[in-house]
């Protein structure tokens, strides 16, 4: 009798083994913060971003001549950040740049791209135009320099050098 209920038992609880399923494969890395390039001067720039995991940052990029950028493994102990010296970069030209996380190889469950772009300073003997642009850092300050309508002034002092002063509208 006990064999018969252990067969029916089998047979009328199907599906209660489960086979091994694979694993779907990990979500590919992304940016969270950045990408930023910055200290940029006549011949180097320096990218940075921020993964969600550790991955590989790669960079690609197109304009101007350049050196190919070495890929950079992201840590945990680096809060996950990279930064790549771009090298070989040529003055006064503008480049594009594509950066992407990876597990590895630059396919290898490849993330999103952040594209964007920069140009380089001019040459250090070439005269050039320079833009400036300021912000407020806090909504009290805002609303001070909104009340006061101050402008900056730009004074030239010398061959190279330009001077700011805050000055008030009346």
């Amino acid at each position: 009798m006990s064999r018969w209920l252990l067969v029916v038992a089998l047979v009328t609880l199907p599906g209660t083994a489960t086979a091994a399923r694979p694993e779907p494969p990990p979500a590919p890395a992304g940016v969270t913060h950045g990408v930023v390039v910055g200290d940029v001067t006549a011949g180097t720039a320096t990218l940075w971003a921020r993964a969600d995991r550790e991955a590989v940052l790669h960079v690609r990029l197109a304009g101007g001549g350049h050196r190919p950028s070495e890929p950079v493994r992201v840590r945990a102990s680096d809060d996950f950040t990279g930064t790549t010296v771009l090298e070989g970069l040529r003055p006064g030209t503008a480049y594009a740049y594509r950066a992407w996380f990876s597990d590895g190889a630059p396919g290898a469950n490849r993330g999103p791209e952040t594209r964007g772009s920069f140009r380089t300073a001019p040459a250090p003997d070439e005269a050039a135009r320079v833009r400036l642009a300021s912000a407020a850092t806090s909504p009290a300050r805002t609303r001070a320099a909104t009340r006061s309508r101050a402008s900056p002034s730009w004074t030239r002092s010398g061959a190279s050098s330009l001077t700011c002063s805050s000055g008030s509208a009346t």
